[in-house]
């Protein structure tokens, strides 16, 4: 039987838990850069870094990064020929240490496949009349809730083998203790050459998300509580914080619109 003051602790260990939180941040910076911010501006044509971060925020201790799933999102997509957007894919196996022109999952090792050829897809859904691009697996093809999406389990796994488990082979490189603002995944868009002007928003909603808490049902990710426990116990909901890129016009359009302007004017007057 629990004494009084070890069930206090239990209900307040309990209640940290539950208010712990996984924040997913997406920043933004020209592509090979390495110049990170919440938001950039860009002209038609530009290339653009994204990348990932993930923390935890919360008060129980945790000592390294279990598991967390999402698939990043992208609003304002435009598919139109001549005009598109494209999307760099990335392999879904491997890792690789942080750096410029690296791409895909960084510094946690997660292998969930063997396939080398496997990677990472842009898939475009309309959502309320508005594109947007979805990264996942190329067989999860619809938006979430969809057929085949219900859990968002098939986004970027990232994950690491606890460091004191018997099973960890030793070929697998070090844990990662690191608990805040560690980068876990990056890839490469580029805005149309022609593009319109236009915001383009980088999330992931929290249906994005691919991992439950065992008690409410709540997306999370997973944080060890010690170094023996085969997976992260310290279940925190997950959410994300938002990247914006934003489409202005070239040089050269500008000089044109304000051309058009001065023009108008002189007949006017």
């Amino acid at each position: 039987m629990l004494t009084r003051s070890a069930a206090i602790a239990a209900v307040v260990g309990l209640a940290a838990i539950a208010t712990a939180q996984t924040r997913l941040e997406y920043q933004v910076s020209l592509a090979g850069e390495e110049n990170w911010h919440s938001s950039i501006n860009v002209t038609p044509g530009t290339s653009v870094d994204i990348r990932a971060r993930v923390s935890y925020v919360g008060s129980q201790p945790v000592l390294g990064l279990g598991s967390v799933i999402f698939q990043p999102t992208i609003s304002n997509w435009v598919t139109t020929a001549g005009i598109a957007d494209s999307y760099f894919a990335v392999p879904a196996v491997g890792w690789s240490p942080d750096g410029a022109g690296v791409y895909g999952r960084i510094t946690y090792p997660r292998n969930n496949s063997t396939n080398t050829s496997l990677s990472y897809v842009g898939h475009v859904n309309s959502v309320g009349g508005t594109n947007y691009l979805r990264i996942a697996l190329p067989q999860v093809t619809n938006w979430f809730g969809g057929s085949g999406n219900t859990t968002a389990g098939s986004g970027v796994l990232i994950g690491q083998i606890n460091r004191d488990v018997e099973f960890r082979p030793p070929s697998v490189p070090p844990f990662v203790d690191l608990v805040s603002d560690v980068v876990v995944f990056k890839f490469k868009v580029t805005i149309g050459s022609t593009s319109p002007v236009r915001s383009l928003v980088v999330d992931t909603p929290t249906n994005g998300f691919g991992n439950f808490q065992s008690a409410t049902g709540q997306r999370t990710g997973n944080w060890f509580a010690n170094y023996i426990e085969p997976v992260g116990s310290i279940e925190a909901a997950a959410f994300a914080t938002q990247a914006v890129i934003h489409v202005v016009p070239s040089t050269g359009t500008c000089t044109l619109l304000i051309a058009g302007a001065l023009a108008a004017r002189r007949r006017r007057e």
